[in-house]
């Protein structure tokens, strides 16, 4: 594992426990069929009405609790797991983070590409007569967290050497040509102020450099 998984991979898991850290929360939050607690400073951090009235002289600073007579307690919960976690259940946020990077399979067997660097994550293209091939990530995404840490190499000679760097479902196109790329894929022109998804290229308000 390397230092920077295990810094995102140690991120998580604290704030996962403080979720999971019923004993150090000193607020209590009144739903319609019960009470959920939480931490003021996270709730202040989330929201600035709440935290009007949890550092300011209203009844719920000094009674520390909140009324939420609209939500259930269920729903406060699920709402509270994703501030703290970045994720909608406590289950998600204790799943392993996943590095990815290229996958050296999926770039072989459309000859397009050739993964290189230690740990896979360096992509250098081919001229492929103005058809995009899609390379994609080693792991499928299916739940949990990703992170990954690829280049892509600008290409110099032959074509525009132009990429798109995005992503895409199970059921994206392989193949297509310059943005026909259809819905199932979400993608950045690099070199270029542009964005494509459903055979349609916009203006993206920042250019994206491929890695030198």
């Amino acid at each position: 594992m390397s230092s920077l998984q295990m810094l995102v991979q140690a991120t998580s898991d604290l704030y996962h426990d403080l979720f999971e850290d019923d004993a150090s929360k000193d607020v209590a939050i009144e739903c319609s069929d019960g009470t959920v607690r939480a931490h003021a400073c996270v709730l202040s951090a989330a929201s600035q009405p709440l935290k009007a009235m949890l550092t300011g002289s209203f009844s719920e600073g000094r009674d520390r609790r909140v009324q939420l007579p609209d939500l259930s307690a269920d729903e406060v919960r699920f709402i509270l797991c994703a501030l703290y976690t970045g994720h909608f259940t406590a289950e998600d946020a204790a799943t392993p983070v996943i590095r990815n990077y290229w996958s050296r399979a999926s770039a072989e067997a459309s000859d397009a590409a050739a993964v290189s660097g230690d740990t896979g994550n360096v992509l250098t293209t081919k001229q492929k007569g103005g058809v995009n091939f899609a390379v994609l990530g080693e792991h499928p995404y299916e739940r949990g967290q990703h992170y990954f840490e690829v280049k892509v190499l600008k290409r110099d000679s032959g074509g525009n050497g132009y990429h798109i760097l995005g992503v895409a479902t199970s059921n994206a196109k392989t193949t297509f040509p310059d943005y026909q790329c259809g819905p199932d894929i979400w993608g950045l022109y690099l070199d270029k102020s542009a964005r494509v998804h459903d055979n349609q290229r916009a203006a993206y308000g920042t250019n994206v450099q491929h890695s030198k």
